[in-house]
């Protein structure tokens, strides 16, 4: 498999781009005589890694010159062999996760047999990887930086793997952020299950040059995704004005639901869409919610005005109800991962599943949808509207 782009967390980052300059850079950042023999290389893919403005303005190619100048991944001002370290490049990656699957069959009374659920299993990718560097110290550096980072917890605390992001083809050149996203994929918690180990020296005699080593690394999720689309941001779940001043426990009797609308497509036919459903509680318990996914081939659905005479709404093809989220909170329901978690005012993060109903007796379900329009509903008691609830949903495109 071809891969010329690989990051994984925060830190490592194997860049044939980055590599490339550096070798024809070879003599101003080794020094005559330093780097043996020769060696140049050339990028064959356009800039690989972009750097996005924060205005939200063109998309500008990263270009490298140094190690040290660039403050490259690997770089420490206290180890000055580690500005000497060169990168890598991959030289092979096999990926088993397209033909991991399980599926259990067992005997019909009536002849042949009955196929049983399919099992997605996770996604490996074992890597083969060329190491470039000055000196021996420095491909010892180098090596040990790999292994640290291989080894080395999440980003974001130490209970959490990181995710990984790999381009499978070279980007357009134009640099518009559509463009800059085909090709490129995101892993979701990702971490080392093997290695890194050196293989025999690719190049006999410089081996303080140039060095193979393999690892493997396993995702938890079996499929590859896009980046999150926002759909629908901080839509609010307004109440009706005669309800704004909120009910007593006679009138809650009486509320009503209060609804709000997405509209989500899935113009593709390979792969599938989750939903990243985010619904924020005002200053008071949340209550009575409803998420109801319908197909909405002519937009009646979510646009309810529209509506011709005696239209008839359709039946959801999913329905989730939750029946309380606390003051403050916001609920996550990612379909995409296929999680429930819950954000408390303070920031701290819990299981969201006990707040899922339960009561006819089914799991949380975590619907995808495909190859078409589709509305999102979101339903509310009206009388727990106080405080400014909103509802954000960001879909996000998966494939195995």
């Amino acid at each position: 498999m071809y891969i010329p782009f690989f990051q994984l967390g925060c830190v490592l980052e194997i860049n044939s781009q980055r590599t490339a300059a550096y070798l024809a850079n070879v003599v101003d950042i080794c020094g005559n005589g330093s780097f043996r023999g020769t060696h140049s290389m050339t990028c064959d893919c356009p800039p690989l890694h972009w750097l996005i403005p924060d205005d939200g303005g063109p998309a500008e190619a990263a270009t490298y010159t140094t190690p040290a100048s660039d403050q490259a991944p690997w770089v420490d001002s206290d180890i000055a062999e580690s500005s000497q370290f060169l990168g890598f490049v991959i030289n092979d990656v096999t990926v088993n996760a397209v033909t991991s699957r399980s599926i259990t069959t067992r005997i019909s009374s009536s002849g042949g047999g009955v196929v049983g659920p399919r099992r997605n299993k996770e996604r490996r990718f074992d890597f083969t990887v060329l190491m470039f560097a000055c000196n021996e110290l420095a491909m010892e550096y180098g090596f040990r930086w790999l292994t640290d980072t291989l080894g080395s917890p999440g980003c974001d605390d130490g209970c959490t793997l990181c995710d990984g992001e790999y381009r499978d083809s070279c980007p357009p050149v134009d640099g518009t952020l559509p463009s800059l996203d085909k090709g490129r994929w995101i892993l979701k918690n990702v971490g080392a299950v093997e290695g890194p180990v050196y293989e025999k020296p690719p190049v006999e005699g410089m081996q303080c040059n140039v060095r193979m080593v393999k690892f493997s690394l396993v995702s938890e999720y079996p499929w590859k995704f896009k980046c999150p689309v926002n759909e629908c941001i901080d839509e609010p779940l307004a109440a009706f004005p005669g309800w704004a001043g909120g009910c007593n426990n006679a009138e809650e009797f009486f509320c009503e639901q209060q609804y709000a609308y997405c509209s989500v497509s899935e113009p593709l036919i390979l792969g599938e869409t989750g939903l990243i459903i985010k619904i924020k509680a005002g200053s008071v318990p949340l209550q009575h919610i409803d998420i109801a996914i319908t197909p909405d081939k002519f937009g009646y659905e979510c646009n309810v005005g529209d509506r011709p005479v005696g239209y008839v709404p359709l039946d959801p093809c999913d329905q989730i109800q939750i029946p309380i989220i606390p003051a403050g909170s916001t609920l996550i329901y990612d379909t995409s991962i296929e999680s429930v978690t819950l954000e408390l005012p303070g920031g701290g993060v819990v299981d969201g599943t006990p707040y899922i109903s339960t009561k006819v007796g089914k799991p949380p379900t975590f619907p995808t949808i495909r190859c078409g329009d589709f509305c999102i509903r979101v339903g509310v008691s009206e009388c727990s509207v106080q405080g400014s609830p909103t509802m954000s949903i960001q879909s996000v495109h998966r494939e195995l």
